[in-house]
């Protein structure tokens, strides 16, 4: 018996190291390392293990430079290596140089080493959309000469495979040519009752991409908008001068600060920090002012050119003629964009790649006119030839026209540097938003709004629909089951209801959108007038989007049935609490 005990024993023994055998005979990772010119560089892939087989990186050069290969030793001494062979072993610290090929070249010696992420954890209070959450991703590139670049959102990837919506941790892995990060997500509740909808695409945006029609002569005609609602577009600014009017020596500075400069410099918002708050940092408009250009004639010369526009105008639309009068304005684009054409390169104001430059904000130095018959006032519309007009590959298409007087306009009662409603207005234009006041009050019914809204009187934020038709809000859908939502401020949260008879899955439909209002962050400068309410509380729309018949959509602002200018039912109307 004692025997048996002490063979028992043995054999436990031998079966414990035959798992330990197998435990150190598992796989080895090896480690690799890069150095450029002396400095680490974050590169990947930046482990192999032995039968692991793959080209090295190679880093981004300018023309100017020259890569120099990988070595294992740092006065780059030895065989020049190009890979991991499947029988590589052993970790590894790889060198390299990059030279000059023209030491005289005052091209910056830019070597990537790294990309960061300045918000590398994204905390949500409830579950967002995958695009809201890579509009909140920013990466940048660290260069060996210690300076960042901002990446545009194309010209990296980020991996989202793994995100539910659900309440959870999760991890975005960013890839840039041969660099990786982790930007962690955290979403802390799920979504309410699972009615909050996911907006991967501006509701206005899609419909564009998939409505298009035949005019009588069965030409394909695509219908296009301005300024994108998403990222970062840039726009194009001409000031413009005439022989008897010529610009301000201060004329381009006070616009540059107008449309891109800070709140602080603005006095209120400029272009650029109102649209950035009003889209929850969705939309960031760039840009760039130019020199002023002198148009060669005098105010008055334009004025007898737009009375011979207006009777050319009146007998194409009564039929006498078929031929579209070119208009004022468009004869001043044509002049402007081959004066700068040296100059700019316009394709970089296509942001959104559909061969049209986004938008082109032209600002007149003389002084606006509230005559109807004048042209100058201030408006948007498309430029249309009957040839094509390349710049740079691209074309003109959305404008807006306006007086540089409109800047100095009063601004209810307060001192301010710039007055910008007018030409945020102009630019709801832009971005395919149409007017919410009443143009005839014998058509269809009036009001509508009631004047508070950016589109309707020029004042405040912009109200819950246009914002849900820009991509910039995610409602909360109630579609007959019954729920308890709580409401954030809608000025700071883009919280929304939607309820609707019947979800058909679009946001082109009949329901009302309820938000909770209060009278500060954009609406604080106005709030107490043209309808603009003074004091918090519970707004509800009633939304009549239907779409309209393709065929008889001629622009982006026919896109819906009805609007509140002229038809004989309002697109949007408040409700009032008295019923």
């Amino acid at each position: 018996m004692k025997t048996l005990r002490i063979l028992t024993i043995s054999i436990l023994c031998f079966s414990f190291f035959l798992l330990v055998g197998c435990k150190l005979r598992e796989e080895k990772i090896y480690n690799i390392e890069y150095y450029i010119n002396g400095e680490k560089v974050d590169y990947s892939p930046k482990t192999y293990k032995k039968g692991d087989s793959f080209d090295l990186p190679i880093p981004r050069t300018t023309v100017n430079e020259e890569f120099d290969g990988w070595y294992l030793y740092d006065d780059y001494s030895g065989k020049q290596i190009t890979k991991i062979k499947t029988t590589t072993t052993g970790d590894l610290t790889l060198y390299s140089h990059i030279s000059f090929n023209n030491p005289e070249s005052e091209e910056t010696f830019l070597i990537p080493i790294d990309i960061k992420c300045p918000n590398e954890t994204l905390i949500y209070d409830y579950s967002v959309s995958i695009d809201e959450i890579l509009a909140d991703i920013n990466i940048y590139v660290l260069y060996h000469d210690t300076k960042l670049k901002l990446l545009n959102k194309s010209e990296y990837d980020v991996d989202t495979s793994n995100y539910s919506e659900e309440k959870g941790t999760y991890e975005f892995k960013v890839t840039y040519e041969y660099f990786e990060l982790i930007v962690t997500v955290i979403v802390e509740k799920g979504s309410m009752d699972s009615f909050q909808s996911n907006i991967t695409m501006a509701p206005l945006d899609t419909v564009i991409d998939i409505l298009s029609y035949n005019q009588e002569n069965n030409e394909q005609f695509e219908i296009t908008k301005g300024l994108p609602s998403l990222g970062n577009p840039k726009v194009l600014v001409i000031p413009i001068e005439f022989n008897d009017i010529p610009a301000p020596l201060d004329m381009k500075e006070n616009l540059e600060k107008a449309f891109f400069g800070s709140s602080e410099d603005v006095g209120w918002e400029s272009l650029q920090s109102y649209y950035y708050k009003s889209s929850y940092g969705k939309l960031n408009i760039e840009g760039e002012v130019l020199e002023p250009f002198d148009t060669g004639h005098t105010v008055n010369y334009y004025n007898e050119m737009y009375s011979d526009y207006l009777e050319k105008y009146d007998r194409y639309i009564n039929g006498l003629t078929t031929v579209y009068p070119e208009s004022v304005e468009w004869s001043i684009i044509n002049k402007a964009l081959m004066y700068y054409d040296e100059q700019i390169d316009y394709s970089e104001y296509d942001a959104d790649k559909d061969g049209y430059i986004d938008s082109i904000y032209l600002v007149y130095v003389n002084e606006y006119s509230m005559d109807d018959d004048s042209l100058w006032w201030a408006f948007t519309d498309e430029y249309f030839t009957e040839e094509e007009e390349l710049y740079d590959n691209v074309e003109a298409d959305f404008y807006m026209f306006c007086s540089y007087q409109f800047l100095f306009d009063e601004f209810h009662g307060k001192i301010i540097n710039y007055n910008l409603e007018t030409i945020i207005h102009e630019t709801g234009h832009l971005l395919g938003l149409d007017d919410y006041y009443d143009y005839d009050d014998t058509t269809g019914p009036n009001g509508g709004i009631g004047g508070g809204d950016m589109m309707d009187y020029n004042v405040g934020d912009h109200n819950a629909y246009s914002k849900l038709l820009l991509g910039w809000i995610s409602p909360y859908i109630v579609n007959g089951e019954t729920t308890t939502i709580n409401l954030s401020q809608f000025q700071k949260s883009g919280d929304v209801v939607i309820i609707f008879k019947e979800w058909k899955g679009t946001f082109f439909d009949e329901y009302l959108i309820i938000d909770f209002y209060t009278p500060n962050y954009l609406n604080y400068a106005s709030a107490g007038e043209y309808g603009l309410f003074s004091t918090m509380g519970v707004r509800i729309y009633h939304v009549n989007a239907k779409l309209n018949d393709p065929e008889d959509c001629y622009s982006i602002f026919e896109l819906t049935k009805y609007n509140n200018s002229y038809t004989s039912k309002r697109l949007i109307t408040l409700i009032e609490a008295d019923g």
